[in-house]
């Protein structure tokens, strides 16, 4: 949370331009970091070091907990109120207008698709992401 909301600039700095990297050009990414990680490992084991993990922190992880569960429980019942009016009562108009938005949604969708790609557009979401945070 703390890399997407900018706590540190300069981690979610890097945290964006790496996970660039990986989503652009994962199959060249993915070796490297292996490689990297198997050199760390043996820095580690040169150097004798021990890993020491910090004290959780409760009072945010219960807090995380509870905002995850209210958008959850929100988007749940949302969902079914409306699988239940339109979907199944038969709202004619209202399940109609869903069909041919989803149709226009699909055709919008392929051809975004096509001409971004789908790798750029999940950078384009990464950062639009950060970027609303901020």
């Amino acid at each position: 949370m703390n890399l997407v909301m900018i706590k540190n600039t300069s981690n979610t700095v890097i945290f964006l331009l790496f996970s660039t990297f990986v989503i652009l050009w994962f199959e060249t990414v993915l070796p490297i970091c292996l490689i990297a990680a198997a050199f760390k490992m043996v820095t580690i084991l040169y150097y004798h070091q021990r890993y020491q993990p910090n004290v959780p922190d409760v009072k945010a992880n219960l807090t995380f907990i509870r905002i995850a569960s209210e958008i959850i429980a929100s988007a749940k019942y949302n969902i079914d109120l409306f699988i239940v009016e339109v979907i199944y009562w038969g709202d004619q108009k209202r399940a109609s207008k869903m069909v041919a938005w989803l149709l226009i949604l699909a055709g919008g969708v392929f051809l975004f698709l096509h001409i971004v790609g789908i790798r750029l557009t999940l950078c384009l979401g990464l950062y639009a992401l950060v970027g609303y945070q901020s």
